[in-house]
């Protein structure tokens, strides 16, 4: 029942942001938003993986002023659990989603630190470092990602587009390759191992 109910009172939460974040009306605010939103943080705790719902809202300009409540939030579920690898990477989203990489990655360096297997807070991380333009140890998170059971398509185009920023043409291919056998119709994959050919 809590766990329904939590789920309820985060949704209308989520619903109430995206119409603000649609309409550009008024100030984005916990309190604004939902009576009794300071509850957010307790229901992040239960449920963390609620902030991918908010990381799936449209980028606008009111994103600082969403995200920044969100962030509130999730310091506060983590100041009860400090513990929770996953609070700790759902802080390194909401990092990155408000620019700060070099933030988003410590955050996500002490979610790894809990649990060395976390694949998710891996990936990311690795994507977070692509960003800050650190390709090489992008590269090795990416790789680290796969050998601990990420042998995803995605992960495998992702980790071929590292290598061929960074000059690394056969790694590139043998990645893209492995990409296309996990995933035949993966049509990015298929046109970057043809412009390869092409060059």
């Amino acid at each position: 029942m809590l766990k329904t109910t939590s789920t309820g009172a985060a949704t209308q939460f989520i619903a109430a942001a995206a119409r603000g974040v649609a309409s550009g009306a008024g100030t984005i605010s916990e309190e604004a938003i939902l009576p009794g939103a300071g509850r957010l943080g307790a229901l992040l705790a239960e449920e963390p993986e609620l902030v991918d719902a908010f990381l799936t809202l449209p980028q606008t300009e009111r994103d600082a002023e969403l995200f920044a409540a969100l962030e509130s939030a999730v310091r506060a579920a983590l100041s009860h659990h400090p513990e929770y690898a996953d609070l700790r990477h759902y802080a390194a989203c909401v990092q990155s989603r408000l620019g700060r990489l070099e933030r988003a990655v410590e955050f996500e360096r002490a979610a790894l630190a809990i649990n060395p297997g976390y694949v998710a807070a891996r990936v990311q991380l690795g994507r977070t470092l692509a960003g800050l333009n650190r390709l090489e140890e992008a590269i090795v998170e990416f790789e680290q990602a796969v050998a601990q059971g990420g042998d995803y398509a995605d992960v495998y185009f992702e980790l071929g587009e590292l290598h061929r920023q960074a000059g690394h043409t056969s790694e590139a291919r043998q990645a893209y390759e492995r990409a296309l056998r996990l995933n035949q119709s993966f049509d990015r994959a298929q046109r970057a191992l043809q412009s390869m050919a092409a060059a």
